[in-house]
Order: C-alpha cells, then structure tokens, then sequence
C-alpha cells in the first residue's frame, strides 16, 4: 500500500477486491470488469487432477473395500473463528451424534494430534465433511476438491452457484427457491441458504455434477442433511453410483482452461508499459478513500485490530462451555 505501482488483488478468501485501492483483482465473483478482473477459484491449483478426472473409474473391488474397511467421515479445520463457522461446527456436532467424526485438523482435533499429509489421510474415509469457513456463489477452495482426489464423498456446503439450473432457458440462472426449515430453536433445525443466485450463463465455465457430491443447499435443515447422510451411509448401491459419478459434466476439464485464462490475465497486465497498465482513478474522492485505507493497513493498526479481535473471539469462545459441559454430564 506505501508503493505508487499497479496493484494487482488476490484472494483465496471469501473477499471482495476494493477497486479504488487495485487496478486488478483476482477473486471468486462472477462479474466482468473490462480487462480489471479475473475470476479463478483456488481450488484449481490444488489436488491431484489425474486422480479427480478420473475418479469416476474406480473399480468394484475398490469400491467395496472402501465400503467395508474404511473408517465413516472425516474432518479437517483449523482456524475457527465464529460466525462464520458456526455452520460446520454444528453439522459436526449433529453428525458425530450419528457416528464419531474424524477431526485432523487443529479445531476440535480428536484423532491425538494435527495430521501432516491431508490427502493421504483421507483416503481412509467413506465421506469428507468439507464445509468453506463462509458461503458465497462462486467462493470454492480447495476443499472439494481434495476430497475428490482422495476418493471420499464429500460433504459440501460454502459455493451456492453449485446449485445452478443447468436446463434453464433464461439469460440468468433462476431463483427456483429459498431459505427453508423451521426456526433456529436447535442445531438441526438451523436454516441452510438453498438460494440458486442469478449468474449470467456466459460467466459460468464449467459444471460440476450435482451427483457427484452431497451439497448441503440443497436442504433446508442441518437435519436433512444429516438425514440423507446417514442414508447414502447405510444404501451401499446409492454410494457406489455417486462415486462412479465423473467430477465435472460433459467430460470437461477445466483444471488447463482456468490455469491459461489467469496466465492470460497476468500477460496482459505484465506486456503493457507500467504506465498503460494503471487503472485505478485519480478522482479527490477516490484519493482520500485510499489515504483512509492506506492509514488502517498500517502495522500499528493492523495489530490494533488484531488484539482486539483476538479478545473478542475468546469472549465468543465461552458460549460452548455450557453446552460442551451439558454434553458431557448426558454422556455419563
């Protein structure tokens, strides 16, 4: 921020890029922005993508091993930090109620201690609870994917533009329905966001396959997704056919085609005179905007910020005690 130079935006989290401050940004909205942005999920850049192309082509023999001696779900968080995992907090916690869950990361880690190689570990499980730390259409990291390469069903809850109407007729992908379920008196009956947003066709590049996976929008209640998990745990032909499913539809592979487009951006940015390349306005308004935020990104504020976000969230991280000790005495 304290360098008069072309400003190119990144995020593998669920941000916006601040276009009075950036001339690019690379982050997961579907929009066109002339030759300013690009839209590329991190998820692209990570898991093996032989092995996710392929996935659907595994073998009767594997299937049923993986039926027969692999372990139930696993879990892997480790930076929690509420609200936004309020949701995947709680689906573990309903679905543990079901059969234990496997947590290797370093958030409610119950498999004696942190696991190193991710992949490798999750090859031991029939489902992978994957859940983002926020949802947003178009925000998919690499924890879908991950869980494609190792070979489990995931468990997906985060990009709401999964849902989309691949059969609609309109310019835009239609809304077909909403948030459903009843109140919020109790974790199962937390509402989930089954909302399909409008996306212009042409800003979708690829499709996954809505039977590939187990997408949490598309139930209204924690409750019937724990449901339909416990189902696809217990009809052993329902989970073969989801793992013979192919990852994306039509034969698609996007993993080359998303890798040149964010080439192609950076190119275009990099092949102009620096000069040429700016973007960002000059306007007054636009000037003091930048002064404001070039003050708050100061380190000093910056560990402000921190601190006093750190206290907050060991406040918030009292609110479970009562409920973890209500747990434990039922337990006895």
């Amino acid at each position: 921020m304290n360098y008069d130079c072309v400003r190119i935006f990144f995020t593998p989290e669920n941000l916006r890029t601040d276009w009075n401050i950036a001339d690019y940004g690379i982050d997961f909205d579907f929009m066109e922005f002339n030759d300013r942005h690009c839209r590329f999920p991190v998820g692209f850049i990570r898991g093996d993508r032989d092995k996710i192309m392929k996935r659907h082509l595994i073998g009767d023999e594997e299937i049923n091993n993986k039926i027969k001696y692999n372990k139930f779900c696993a879990f892997m968080v480790s930076n929690s930090k509420p609200p936004t995992s309020d949701m995947r907090d709680m689906c573990f916690e309903l679905l543990s109620e079901y059969k234990k869950v496997d947590s290797g990361g370093l958030f409610r880690n119950n498999v004696g201690g942190r696991i190193g190689n991710k992949l490798e570990w999750l090859k031991d499980y029939k489902f992978h609870l994957c859940f983002e730390n926020s949802t947003y259409p178009g925000y998919l990291t690499e924890k879908l994917f991950d869980a494609f390469s190792a070979g489990c069903v995931p468990i997906y809850w985060g990009d709401t533009s999964l849902r989309i109407s691949l059969d609609s007729e309109n310019d835009h992908i239609e809304s077909h329905c909403t948030k459903g379920g009843g109140g919020n008196f109790s974790h199962q009956y937390v509402n989930i966001d089954m909302t399909i947003p409008r996306i212009p066709k042409h800003l979708i590049e690829y499709h996954l396959n809505p039977k590939a996976f187990i997408n949490a929008h598309n139930f209204p209640t924690l409750r019937d997704l724990i449901e339909e998990i416990k189902r696809m745990d217990n009809d052993h032909e329902a989970y073969k056919a989801m793992l013979r499913e192919p990852v994306f539809l039509d034969n698609f592979n996007p993993f080359i085609e998303q890798e040149n487009k964010l080439k192609s951006f950076l190119e275009s940015i990099c092949s102009q005179e620096p000069k040429n390349a700016f973007r960002r306005g000059e306007a007054i308004h636009l000037t003091d905007h930048r002064t404001r935020m070039e003050k708050n990104y100061n380190l000093p504020h910056l560990l402000k910020y921190y601190k006093l976000a750190k206290k907050i969230n060991n406040i918030l991280s009292w609110r479970t005690i009562p409920r973890d000790l209500i747990k434990k005495y039922k337990l006895k």
